[in-house]
């Protein structure tokens, strides 16, 4: 059990074993509709192919490394980029890629990588419940894939409904800083979507440059949570000086009780890491499953 206030703060580094991709692959994507499936889809929704192909063609130049960035300079497209992100995102959700994560060639029966059980595991011990527990997730990821590995692992394990799951869960926050694609109450995980409902669960998504008002509300509980806490690990996240403002990161005040696992950062980046943030431990090498197990902070956060 969590018995120490403790925050974890989510990147898309973190969603990876569980089959989402990162920005590089996610730009792949958009740009180049890499089946059938998903020409259809442009083709069904009202933009169609040319509209699509103008998209691409503009993106694929820009030499921009996110589509939040192309977004942030090109208004004219982005109630298809934002389209495009949900969808892309949606089609990645695999129910047989829970609890194990999304299987390779080199692993074929699951990701190795793989670290919600981690947390899970630690949440319950010998306690058959997760309430008590001290614990908040803030997320910079638009996926569901931490609430249905919380929602299919507890029913696995004990029998719960959602509704029960819900309830056991009220209150560990999962907080969205950037939206969310639909929630788990109104539809089920890897479900197809018409693109009718894809197109309004868009509307939500959020990017970089959207001003602050669409996210005062998860902002506001975010910094709460992270001024409340005794223990921050930050997973899978690339320490934007964006989000970085947006969490209100005083290196001052959070320097004793931050803890970063950044695999496949720039060389370097654990330099900037102490010295400008204040995370007092960090590594560039270990997963987020490797960082976890070693690491002597999250066995305390639970004493």
């Amino acid at each position: 059990m969590f018995k120490r206030k403790t925050v974890f703060v989510l990147g898309a580094g973190a969603s990876l074993p569980y089959g989402y991709p990162l920005g590089a692959e996610l730009k792949t994507q958009m740009i180049s509709l890499p089946d059938m499936t998903a020409v259809k889809f442009v083709d069904s929704c009202k933009f169609g192919r040319e509209v699509h192909a103008d998209f691409a063609r503009r993106f694929r130049g820009s030499a921009c490394s996110s589509i939040d960035e192309f977004l942030e300079v090109n208004k004219d497209c982005d109630a298809l980029g934002r389209l495009l992100i949900a969808y892309f995102i949606m089609r990645r959700e695999n129910t047989e890629w829970f609890p194990d994560g999304k299987p390779s060639d080199a692993h074929p029966f699951g990701n190795p990588s793989v670290w919600y059980d981690v947390v899970l595991n630690a949440m319950l011990g010998r306690w058959p419940t997760p309430r008590g527990n001290r614990l908040s997730f803030v997320t910079f990821n638009y996926d569901l894939s931490l609430e249905y590995f919380f929602e299919s692992s507890l029913n696995a394990r004990f029998g719960w409904s959602r509704e029960k799951v819900a309830d056991e869960m009220a209150g560990i926050p999962i907080v969205h800083i950037h939206g969310t694609v639909g929630n788990l109450g109104n539809r089920r995980y890897g479900e197809t979507q018409n693109p009718d409902v894809i197109g309004e669960i868009a509307k939500s998504i959020r990017i970089f440059g959207d001003d602050e008002d669409g996210r005062r509300d998860e902002v506001a509980l975010a910094r709460h949570l992270l001024d409340e806490s005794e223990f921050i690990f930050y997973l899978g996240f690339g320490f934007h000086d964006v989000n970085m403002k947006r969490l209100g990161w005083d290196a001052s005040r959070y320097h004793d009780r931050a803890y970063a696992c950044c695999l496949g950062l720039k060389g370097g980046m654990e330099h900037r890491l102490t010295h400008e943030y204040g995370i007092a431990k960090s590594n560039v090498y270990w997963n987020c499953r490797d960082f976890l197990e070693h690491s002597k902070e999250f066995v305390m956060c639970q004493q």
